[in-house]
């Protein structure tokens, strides 16, 4: 009964350092992204294209692993793990798209259209986030996200008109999401004895 108890405890604690420690990995390959866009290292493009796809595929698995530890069933927990992940994505889409910017000046309408979307979203889930309700982003919102990503790639690897296609794509998901949004505040204030959904918690 103890070993089971004790292979249990590893078990949920192994999912649990495993997301947050994707989380600091996908920052960590950020900062590497920018510093060797503006260094000029060899294959910089490369390692940047490559460094974007993996920092998707680990934005998807941390959250995985977090809901598969018992930490996502503390609320606290599953609040700072929300907060942290927000944070640490923006960051990271900042000092990326940067990067492409400061390196290559044609990427300037494509940063500012990221830039206003990141304010327009961030700043709507701070209010709501002020007034005790923590948003989660839903399929739609983590598409744009991955949207986001993509028409990085997509200017690195090929070119301005391919990436203008997928930013487009972007915009459209980034106003469905912002409705998705929307739709959680208002689900939190129809039903207030709910205080905890897969598209916001009452904190």
């Amino acid at each position: 009964m103890n070993i089971t108890k004790e292979s249990s405890l590893n078990y949920n604690l192994t999912f649990a350092i495993a997301s947050f420690g994707a989380t600091f990995v996908r920052l960590g390959i950020a900062f590497f992204i920018g510093v060797s866009l503006l260094l000029g290292y060899a294959f910089a493009k490369e390692l940047a294209i490559f460094g974007t796809i993996t920092i998707m595929i680990l934005d998807y698995y941390d959250g995985v692993w977090f809901k598969k530890s018992q930490l996502n069933e503390i609320k606290s927990w599953r609040v700072n793990r929300r907060i942290l992940d927000s944070v640490t994505d923006r960051i990271l889409i900042q000092v990326v798209c940067l990067a492409v910017l400061i390196t290559s000046f044609a990427f300037l309408p494509f940063y500012l259209i990221i830039l206003i979307r990141e304010i327009s979203i961030s700043s709507y889930v701070t209010q709501h986030f002020k007034n005790n309700i923590l948003l989660y982003p839903g399929p739609i919102a983590k598409l744009a996200c991955v949207l986001i990503g993509s028409t990085v790639i997509f200017y690195l690897a090929f070119n301005v008109v391919l990436s203008t296609f997928v930013l487009i794509s972007m915009l459209i998901t980034s106003v469905l999401a912002f409705n998705e949004y929307r739709e959680a505040v208002k689900s939190s204030r129809n039903y207030p004895d709910n205080e905890s959904s897969a598209s916001y918690e009452i904190i």
